[in-house]
């Protein structure tokens, strides 16, 4: 079941290794991580098919966290009709901290090394993934198979 109480700091991952690390180990890492933030109703809220999958990058603007989402989502559930407007920016408010924090709980993992480009430049949670990706998985050399001295 979903806990809305559910802090990251009481969700237990291990951190990306600091060296490379093959692409079966990377998503290894990002499924454990995927099921460790859908135990959180409010982290999974930015998990693919979340309502909030994507966000605005907040590099082009004056860097304001509360900016990465500017529009509730239609189904994101307002139980009041009393005073709606105040509500509506209180919880577009609390998703967008909710937000900053998932980030920053991602950028820890990855020991803080990459926590400007993933709280300034990400546009959603596929972007992290590949973001990360790119930064910790061994490239593949290709072989020139004319170059004999680079044959075993």
């Amino acid at each position: 079941a979903l806990r809305e109480d559910e802090s990251l700091s009481n969700l237990s991952l291990e951190p990306l290794p600091s060296g490379r690390m093959s692409s079966q180990q990377f998503l290894t890492w990002k499924n454990n991580l995927l099921v460790t933030l859908l135990k959180s109703r409010d982290y999974a809220l930015f998990l693919p098919g979340g309502y909030y999958s994507t966000w605005n990058s907040i590099a082009s603007g004056d860097g304001n966290p509360h900016r990465y989402i500017t529009q509730l989502h239609p189904n994101d559930l307002i139980t009041t009709t009393a005073n709606i407007e105040a509500i509506s920016q209180l919880l577009l408010a609390q998703r967008n901290t909710q937000l900053f924090n998932f980030l920053n709980y991602i950028a820890v993992l990855d020991n803080d090394s990459s926590k400007q480009e993933i709280c300034q430049l990400s546009t959603g949670i596929e972007w992290v993934f590949n973001f990360l990706e790119n930064n910790h998985c061994s490239m593949r050399q290709s072989l020139d198979i004319f170059d004999l001295n680079k044959i075993d």
